[in-house]
């Protein structure tokens, strides 16, 4: 059993299922992040497929977290400046 595989798996849907709240989701890196090299791991110990789809939930779920992130910040930045011109 690939125990690795299967944690990677659990953190990835996990980044997946975060990563589709609103302002929250930028927390989605944490266990996507966490689940990508629990998985890469187990995929280096024994090849199986647990370890893969852990490895994909875990890309997806921490690539739309650094989205959201990222788009979040650059708001607050454009807000940032408009509040300053109003002044």
């Amino acid at each position: 059993m690939n125990v690795l595989g299967l944690v990677g798996l659990i953190l990835g849907i996990i980044a997946a299922l975060l990563s589709f709240v609103p302002c929250v989701g930028m927390w989605a890196v944490v266990p996507g992040f966490i689940g990508i090299i629990m998985s890469a791991i187990g995929l280096k110990h024994v090849k199986k497929g647990m370890a893969i789809a852990g490895l994909i939930c875990s890309l997806v779920g921490t690539s739309i977290g650094v989205w959201q992130w990222y788009t979040l910040n650059q708001l607050s930045k454009e807000l940032n400046e408009e509040m300053i011109k109003m002044d």
